[in-house]
């Protein structure tokens, strides 16, 4: 198969997880404004995943900068 068709699915996906979740939240905003209300929660869905990605490396970093002994 010759090239990258509309149709073959790359599952990797492009960029950091707040790269990711402003991509989805767009999308999300981009699916409401034409009335689909299926493809809206879809992409929230997704948006929703790399918020909580996002909140889980904010606490790992943070717990990682407390001094030891606190």
């Amino acid at each position: 198969m010759a090239g990258n068709s509309g149709n073959a699915r790359d599952n990797r996906q492009r960029g950091n997880a707040a790269q990711l979740l402003e991509k989805y939240k767009n999308m999300a905003r981009d699916a409401q404004l034409a009335g689909d209300r299926v493809q809206t929660e879809y992409y929230l869905q997704f948006a929703d995943h790399y918020f909580r990605v996002l909140g889980e490396s904010r606490a790992r970093f943070d717990e990682q900068r407390r001094p030891r002994g606190e």
